[in-house]
């Protein structure tokens, strides 16, 4: 999400974070449904140190997609997306 910064004079990213809360004893159930989900929307699961935590690119995201998968449809992901959901629950 790109904000003009008063700080450094320039336009910068501001990343954006999430929080997951869960039952007692799901941490680890939550942890690798958080990453199943971004490996299927093909979103970074790792971040760098600086000003730039996620690769740049030119999207409506700004970050360069972590797997070059350009053949699926938003409601072809989606259904994977909740078939993902049923297998792991």
């Amino acid at each position: 999400m790109p904000y003009f910064s008063r700080i450094s004079g320039r336009d910068e990213l501001r990343p954006i974070a999430s929080t997951l809360i869960g039952a007692k004893g799901s941490d680890l159930m939550l942890i690798k449904l958080a990453i199943a989900a971004f490996e299927k929307a093909s979103w970074p699961t790792t971040i760098q140190t600086g000003r730039y935590m996620y690769p740049l690119a030119s999207n409506s995201r700004n970050v360069e997609s972590s797997v070059n998968d350009s053949s699926g449809t938003y409601q072809r992901k989606q259904s994977d997306l909740e078939q993902l959901c049923k297998d792991l629950s």
